[in-house]
């Protein structure tokens, strides 16, 4: 039943539903009732529609025996109008039941269970509410700060009750000081029956992988900063989505700030965009609406996360958490843009920042700097440094404030240098004579990472669309499922020898480099290619003693970890021939190992290195990297 405060036309979305009736104003609608996606209906005050629809099209939306899981187009949904619901769901006795609602009541009619959900909030039509029911859950409540705080968990997942509790409360109270009042008068914690976790108004369904994660884990956070971004005030579709950026600047990288490791943070970030978004097809933040690959991925949520991280530093920590709370008071109950982010930002800084935004938001790419300085000896024993800085590439320069830490032998400081065209020359003077120059040293300037700061990871290994791929033909059954997730990829796979190093296996993107003769010879020193296409590409080598590695690593061979008696692993190293390709070493005990390993890689793409022992990671590292730019220095010769 919809009812309008004044007649007038509406649009539905009906798409997979079947409308039985439809009554206009209790007059019955004359028009065909099938095949429609949309109904563009005549004015009208009041409307009642009865329908019909089979959900059974996924694990993530449909109903099972004893579960409910209705998340998207499950009933007509209004577009283009902010509306309040009713819902009232009859269901057997003893289901628990989670949408959003303000107020939830509960009668017993007719041997069944009637709840009714009254969510007063105005929420864009077009998005729906959703629905989650099963007969498995057992509830905890507990009112704190004014907010009726609950978990719904099935009966094997009743251990975690307590520690997702406490957790839950730890994050409101969080996020309370940061953004203001939780827009809602509950927050339910559910266990998702679905593989995805989600933040609706009013409540969060988190699967149990995240939930047995947890504290580390960082997806409850992620999805409670979304009741403020994104269900508090909504995204403006058309004109680009912030909450995601935010979501991650709040949680994953919030989180990681709260023991100094923020840094990390960044720098996976600045690698992602690295390895997934230079030299793509990039769109800006105005363009993002959700994750739908990788690429997609690392603009909205990671340079989305350092839009975030560049306004604070911009602002200062006062001014940019003014701006935050003001957006998120002034909006509340509203569809929201950049540009009222940017409104807020001004109004708590007093500065015009449409720079600012256009540089970050509207605009794409980021900065690629270069640098040297050249150091004098002065009279009074001081010491002066010039500093010459440059914006590579030809896109139009960012206005910039670079941190450059000076580290002299009675300490280090850090000052901040403002670069406003693609050129900039600055003096700076220092008591001692200094010993190193590092700009952002803490990646904290969205920008490209130099060559010295550039991770191997196991990210970068699924960004490449070309490998040359090197097997041993004895070994390469255990090595298939990998093969086969190269070819899914779209990836073309180069070998010496297809027939020879696969035998009895088709890539399907494979091409010839070399003839076979001289490809595996018999002290293993020698693969037959020369250095030059080593160098051309990234590599995946199956097997830790194929010839190959001693070939590229000599004396310095690095050891890799230890494989478990059932496991798979992979090492990602620079190829030492061309530093901005990689080298990635592959072990695995079996096929099953193999294909149960990849399954798992995509999750820990930040890694140089994973251990896998079924389901289980056993091990994992990260690879050195310098942080920050490295300025070479030229010292006077008169130097005294």
């Amino acid at each position: 039943i919809i009812r309008l405060k004044t007649a007038q036309a509406v649009t539905l979305d009906v798409e997979s539903l079947r409308i039985v009736s439809l009554l206009l104003d209790d007059s019955q609608w004359q028009e065909k009732l099938t095949g429609h996606k949309q109904l563009t209906l005549p004015k009208a005050r009041n409307i009642k529609i009865a329908w019909s629809a089979r959900f059974n099209d996924s694990y993530d939306h449909g109903i099972f025996p004893g579960t409910i899981v209705l998340t998207d187009n499950w009933f007509p949904a209004i577009k283009g109008m902010m509306v309040t619901y009713r819902l009232q769901a009859s269901l057997p006795k003893g289901y628990l039941a989670v949408s959003e609602g303000d107020t939830v009541t509960l009668h017993h009619s007719g041997g069944r269970d009637v709840i009714t959900f009254d969510f007063q909030h105005p929420l864009p039509g077009e998005e729906g509410i959703g629905f989650v029911a099963t007969n498995r859950y057992h509830i905890r409540e507990e009112q704190v700060d004014g907010v009726l705080l609950r978990t719904l968990l099935t009966s094997d997942m009743e251990e975690y009750a307590t520690p997702l509790m406490v957790q839950a409360k730890i994050l409101l109270a969080r996020y309370q000081m940061l953004f203001g009042m939780y827009p809602f008068k509950r927050l339910t914690i559910a266990e998702a029956p679905t593989s995805s976790s989600m933040s609706y108004p009013g409540y969060v369904l988190i699967n149990r992988a995240n939930i047995k994660g947890l504290p580390e884990d960082r997806t409850l956070a992620h999805e409670i900063v979304h009741e403020w971004f994104g269900n508090g005030v909504f995204i403006s579709w058309e004109t680009g989505n912030w909450a995601e950026g935010a979501a991650i600047y709040y949680a994953d990288h919030g989180v990681q700030e709260d023991t100094d490791n923020g840094w990390k943070c960044r720098r996976r970030m600045l690698l992602g965009y690295l390895d997934w978004v230079v030299g793509k097809d990039e769109f800006p933040l105005t363009h993002f609406q959700s994750r739908e690959d990788a690429l997609s991925r690392w603009v909205g949520y990671g340079k989305g996360a350092l839009f975030y991280h560049a306004a604070r530093r911009e602002l200062g920590d006062g001014q940019f958490t003014a701006a935050i709370r003001d957006f998120l008071a002034r909006h509340r109950g509203q569809v929201a843009t950049f540009d009222d982010l940017r409104k807020s930002f001004e109004r708590a800084s007093g500065k015009n920042l449409g720079w600012f935004f256009k540089q970050w938001v509207t605009g794409t790419g980021l900065p690629e700097l270069s640098s040297s300085a050249s150091v004098r000896p002065l009279k009074d024993g001081r010491y002066a440094i010039t500093l010459q800085l440059e914006q590579k590439g030809g896109q139009v320069p960012f206005r910039l404030s670079l941190p450059l830490r000076i580290i002299t032998p009675s300490g280090e400081r850090t000052v901040l240098v403002r670069m406003d065209g693609r050129t900039a020359s600055t003096v700076l003077e220092t008591a001692d004579r200094p010993s190193r120059i590092v700009i952002d040293p803490d990646f904290d300037l969205p920008r490209i990472l130099s060559i010295d700061e550039r991770i191997p990871t196991i990210s970068q290994l699924e960004a490449e669309h070309d490998l040359q791929v090197m097997g041993r033909p004895d070994q390469i059954e255990r090595f298939i499922p990998l093969l086969d997730n190269f070819k899914q990829r779209g990836v073309l796979i180069k070998t010496i020898n297809p027939g020879r190093d696969f035998p009895g296996y088709r890539t399907g993107g494979e091409r010839r480099l070399r003839s076979a003769q001289g490809s595996h010879r018999s002290k293993g020193l020698n693969v037959g290619i020369p250095d030059s296409e080593l160098a051309d590409y990234s590599l995946a080598v199956m097997g830790r003693d194929h010839p190959v590695v001693h070939r590229l690593f000599g004396q310095i061979t690095p050891v890799l970890p230890e494989l478990p008696t059932k496991g798979f692993c992979v090492v990602v190293f620079k190829n030492p021939l061309n530093p901005k390709r990689i080298v990635a070493i592959f072990d695995s005990s079996d096929r099953d190992e193999t294909r149960t390993g990849i399954d798992h890689l995509e999750k820990h793409g930040g890694y140089s290195s994973a251990v896998f022992s079924g389901d289980t990671l056993v091990d994992k590292k990260i690879a050195d990297g310098a942080r920050g730019i490295v300025v070479p220095i030229l010292f006077e010769t008169n130097e005294p």
